[in-house]
């Protein structure tokens, strides 16, 4: 799921969104159907291309958020920081979209996405509370099958399934 949660996410708020994976997949084809542009392979034009709806008005993105795995050098990367976009890890847009919420955060060595799902089912199902849930892995229950429950409320409890490697976890509050 990696960035792909992420990215459901922040179709469900409204956000435009693009981006790109090395082959076609499932995470890819679900996030076209949610109205994401997606590429296959890595290309400049990708962030530069000023005809794409998901950029602004300059006919860049707001902003590129990157896994770990992507190096400084990869070419999307390299156009971003020369056109002045930002470039997030992951993380750090983690601890943006989770800033203004209730955090729940599932760490550990093993059963993070089945604990993490479980709990988003209990609090959303069973307790009636509103959740938005990231989760690694994909969940049959959230929409599509996928790795990214969003709730419409404001102030709902937001559950991740936490990632330990590169300080991910610095980031969130």
């Amino acid at each position: 799921s990696g960035l792909s949660a992420l990215a459901y996410v922040a179709l469900q708020q409204g956000m435009r969104v693009s981006g790109s994976d090395m082959a076609s997949n499932q995470n890819t084809q679900y996030l076209r159907e949610a109205g994401a542009t997606v590429w296959i392979g890595h290309k400049e034009e990708h962030v530069t291309n000023s005809d794409e709806d998901s950029h602004d008005s300059t006919g860049h993105p707001d902003l590129i958020v990157v896994s770990s795995a992507v190096p400084q050098t990869n070419v999307e990367v390299v156009a971003a920081r020369e056109s002045g976009i930002p470039v997030l890890k992951r993380d750090e847009w983690l601890g943006r979209i989770t800033a203004n919420h209730s955090l729940i955060a599932v760490a550990g060595t093993h059963g993070k996405s089945t604990t993490s799902a479980l709990l988003t089912h209990i609090l959303s199902s069973g307790m009636s509370i509103p959740v938005t849930a990231v989760i690694g892995g994909n969940v049959p229950d959230f929409p599509g099958g996928g790795g990214a429950m969003v709730s419409p409320e404001d102030d709902a409890v937001f559950v991740l399934e936490a990632d330990e490697y590169d300080g991910a976890f610095l980031q969130l509050r």
